[in-house]
Order: C-alpha cells, then structure tokens, then sequence
C-alpha cells in the first residue's frame, strides 16, 4: 500500500464538489489494475486477490472496499485490516484545504487562488520546499491523509443525519459518517473480511516515563480533553466526563499512576481503533459475507505489558 504521507494535499474548499484528491489512494487503485493485468505472469491468480493494510494503512483498505472509484469486486476479494478503520476518527482529515493552504504560503502561491491554478503553482515548485512546510496536526489528528474528495472518497448528498452517529458507541465523529450510507455500506458485501486489533492500540501516545511510571490523574484529564477537542464537535464535556466515568476503576479508593495510565490507554485505544473496527466488522457481517475477528493478545517476556495469560482470540 502507498505510504499515506503523500499524495493526498486536497485544495479543495467545497466538499461537495466533485475534485481528485486522493491521488495516494488513487495509486493503490492503479496498483491493483497493474495487478490484474499482469499478476498471471507471475503465476499469480486474478480472481484471488487479497489487500492487507495496518493502521493508516487498514483505513485506505477500507476506503477502497467502499469507493465508487473501485469495479465491483473485481480488483480484489479479500481484505485485511489490521489496527484500523475507515470509521477510526483520525482516519478522514477534517478541513484538508486548511492545510494546503499552509502548503501554498510558504511556497508563495497565493492560497486566494482559483483552485485549478493553486495547484498549477505548487507542481511548479521545488519538492524540497513543499517538503519543508512547518506543518503541525492537532494532537491525534493528521494533516495529509484521505479526505472527502467527491471522486474516490463521496461526500454523499444529502448529508447524513446527525441522529444516525452514536459517538458515546462508536468512538467515531461526524466527519466520518459517510462512511455509514446505506449505498456504501452495501459495498462492504463485495468482499470477505479479517479485522483485529492488538491489546494496546493507543501505546504511543505515552511517552517511555509514562510507561515506566504511569500518569497522574491531571494528566490524564489534559490528554482525554485534548483528544475529545480534536475529535468531536458538539457535547464536549458530557463526552469527556463519559469517558472518565467509563475508563475509572471507582473500587479503587485509591488511583495507582500505573493503574491511571492504563485506563487511559485503553480509553484511547477504544475510542481511536478498537470501538471503529467492531463497528466496522458489524456492518460488514449484516451483509452476511464471511466476517472474521481477532483480538491479539501475545505479549513477550520482556515487553512493555507483560501478562501472564497470552492468547489469540478468533471470532467468527
């Protein structure tokens, strides 16, 4: 799969205007056209085609499962994500146009420009000063990665109803409820799926002290506010004190560092891999294809979370 790092600068400000964005997911298609055409050279077969992506990697799978810009079931039949999801709440980039327009100042192309000729004048400059655009993400968040491009990634018309989002189960926003049209999610029927996650999805968003000595509980109120603020749009604080309340073990009386970095570990890795990919495998299996689920538990001797029970879990 293509690195998610490039070819995905969207300058678009109209989301529902229909304008390629997603070259990076573009190339994949390319990729797998390629595929067709020659892979029986290599002894290869066709009709058993099987993509696999992890983390960023699994969203991109999932986008291509559900895009128009894919011939039904034809360029592969199975897929494989691992550690991600199209529904993952960083998987979509919120306001790409903010972040081409950083792009185009500092390689002095005016950001007022047409679109057309806004991109005209970046392919114009040197790759070296693109590349050093002092560009920062909010905090778990991405700057360029799939975005809602009309082409390979639709924004759906008309938008899809606020009512049909449960954040407090899903652990995803709005931004990614395009995904959750009943014309694209009965694309996912197109294919057999293999999701899982790990036990500690959300690990580095700790730093080595974090895991050596756990975290106060301040601490964690500033990391879930800050995630809550970079994710979500509305009901702000109902959704942290939920989280708190859900993620605190109150028979506790007193909170150990260790005990609190690992509640927000795990909160963390509910919300931003673990809640999108069921929700994921459960719209996949309502279609009645095969849907397989794993939970991958392994921890080596010396790892950062060693256990003493360690086990694959496999759901069919």
């Amino acid at each position: 799969m293509a690195v998610v790092g490039a070819g995905f600068l969207n300058a678009n400000t109209d989301s529902y205007l229909r304008s390629p964005a997603n070259y990076g997911l573009m190339d994949q298609i390319a990729a797998l056209h390629w595929l067709q055409e020659n892979i029986a050279v290599f002894g290869g077969d066709p009709t058993n085609v099987t993509i696999v992506g992890h983390g960023t990697g699994a969203a991109c799978v999932n986008f291509l499962m559900t895009s128009s810009a894919v011939p039904d079931g034809l360029l592969f039949h199975r897929a494989v994500l691992m550690s991600g999801s199209g529904l993952s709440p960083w998987a979509l980039v919120e306001n790409p146009a903010r972040y081409a327009q950083q792009v185009a100042r500092h390689a002095n192309c005016s950001p007022d420009l047409p679109q057309p000729h806004l991109l005209k004048c970046l392919r114009e400059r040197p790759l070296d000063t693109l590349l050093a655009t002092p560009i920062e993400a909010p905090e778990f968040s991405t700057a360029f990665g799939p975005s809602i491009d009309g082409v390979v990634i639709d924004s759906g018309e008309p938008p899809v109803p606020q009512d049909t989002v449960t954040i407090s189960d899903s652990g995803f926003n709005t931004l990614n409820s395009v995904l959750l049209r009943k014309s694209v999610v009965s694309k996912l029927s197109r294919y057999d799926l293999l999701l899982g996650v790990v036990k500690a999805e959300a690990y580095f968003a700790f730093s080595g002290e974090d895991v050596q000595y756990g975290i106060e509980a301040d601490r964690r109120s500033r990391i879930l506010r800050t995630f809550v603020r970079n994710t979500y749009r509305f009901h702000l604080s109902e959704i942290l004190a939920t989280i708190v309340n859900e993620y605190t073990d109150w028979e506790r009386p007193v909170q150990h560092p260790i005990n609190i970095r690992d509640e927000t570990l795990e909160a963390l890795s509910d919300a931003q891999v673990v809640a999108p990919v069921v929700h994921t495998a459960d719209l996949h299996s309502a279609a009645r294809r095969n849907s397989y689920l794993y939970v991958f538990d392994y921890q080596t001797k010396f790892g950062d979370y060693p256990q003493v029970r360690n086990h694959l879990i496999l759901m069919k």
